[in-house]
């Protein structure tokens, strides 16, 4: 079926002839594309939680396969214990970097904010990479995926407690980045072919 479908709200006729259905508007294309698009990936990251306040939070190495701008799919040697958790990011520096650059003024930075020892664009890195670090999120499945000699991997698929903006740029920039490698070795097979015609 349609993934745009609408509600129903209620029957006429156009005219007074015409039977015609009255129906919500649909979801804007865009929209779902955004909430539900998803990029394979391969990223470490992190997996934190914290079953009660009497105890320490625990964490673990992750590796995040599967992202979009509302959830994520990641594997772990440790079985979260806790529905809530924290997951944390650690996105490609090249990606940070772009949107470091993105978040400078236009017109630079004023003399007076810049600092001695650091870089507008280190600075703000930091904060590009902040946004991505302890994202609150529900595990909404977590189950084992294999065994091996160091002991069990866990699959955990996670649902964002509120939609992440960043994340949906990393998906965009990621999608680019595949398209570029895409673009890129095609060129390079036509040149394999045509360079001994060429000779």
């Amino acid at each position: 079926g349609s993934a745009f479908s609408s509600a129903i709200r209620g029957r006429g006729r156009l005219g007074g002839r015409l039977p015609v259905l009255l129906v919500e508007a649909p979801i804007a294309a865009s929209t779902y594309r955004r909430d539900t698009y998803r990029v394979s990936v391969c990223l470490r990251g992190k997996l934190a939680w914290q079953d009660n306040a009497k105890v320490a939070p625990v964490e673990a190495d992750a590796v995040l396969t599967n992202i979009s701008g509302g959830g994520a799919q990641l594997y772990s040697r440790c079985r979260p214990t806790s529905e809530w958790v924290h997951v944390t990011l650690n996105a490609p520096q090249s990606f940070v970097e772009e949107q470091a650059r993105r978040h400078l003024p236009r017109g630079g930075v004023p003399v007076k904010s810049l600092s001695l020892t650091r870089s507008p664009v280190a600075e703000a890195g930091e904060r590009v990479q902040a946004q991505l670090t302890e994202l609150r999120a529900r595990a909404v499945s977590v189950r084992l995926h294999s065994r091996d000699e160091r002991g069990p991997v866990y699959a955990v698929s996670l649902a964002y407690c509120e939609k992440q903006e960043v994340c949906f740029q990393l998906v965009r920039y990621l999608e680019r980045q595949a398209l570029h490698r895409c673009a890129r070795s095609a060129e390079d097979q036509r040149t394999a072919m045509t360079g001994p015609m060429a000779a």
